[in-house]
């Protein structure tokens, strides 16, 4: 946060790291030559970042579930519009911190619907050089044929292999 004293120190990742260790607001201030109530606020802000990046993170696992049977077009679509979002939220607020983590969120995103493309794709293209492989036809028509002596049997099959 702009305003924040830790967020604009020159050691705020060592102030961090000493709060996070269990250090409480009080012990900390003198050694940081900060107020604890300084201290006790980027505690807050920084809880609250992460609490709203948390709060996206479920929005979004919940709705790319909800996309994923219509296809990975959709769901690219769909991952993409949350993730401008949420970077869009986070310029608003002024905080870097979750400036940085809705970028790094929209790069795992971008990578993770490039790859569920390509296996989309590897998946179909897989499927049709099965179906279309020369032994799998001879398998089918061998099976067929030798169930032309028990109708049921033939019917259930044919229905089955939708030929």
């Amino acid at each position: 946060m702009v305003d924040c004293p830790v967020c604009r120190h020159p050691h705020k990742a060592t102030i961090e790291g000493l709060l996070e260790s269990g250090c409480s607001t009080w012990e900390a201030a003198p050694i940081c030559e900060l107020m604890p109530g300084e201290l006790q606020r980027h505690l807050d802000h920084v809880e609250r970042s992460r609490r709203r990046a948390a709060e996206a993170d479920v929005q979004f696992g919940a709705d790319a579930s909800a996309q994923l049977s219509l296809g990975s077009n959709r769901l690219f679509f769909t991952i993409r519009g949350h993730a401008s979002h949420n970077l869009d939220q986070a310029k608003k607020s002024g905080d870097a911190r979750t400036v940085q983590s809705s970028i790094r969120q929209l790069e795992s995103l971008i990578s993770l619907a490039a790859k569920l493309d390509t296996q989309v794709d590897a998946e179909a293209d897989a499927e049709q050089q099965f179906l279309q492989n020369p032994k799998w036809t001879e398998f089918k028509m061998r099976l067929l044929r030798s169930l032309e002596m028990y109708p049921e049997a033939y019917r259930a099959v044919l229905e089955s292999l939708d030929v």
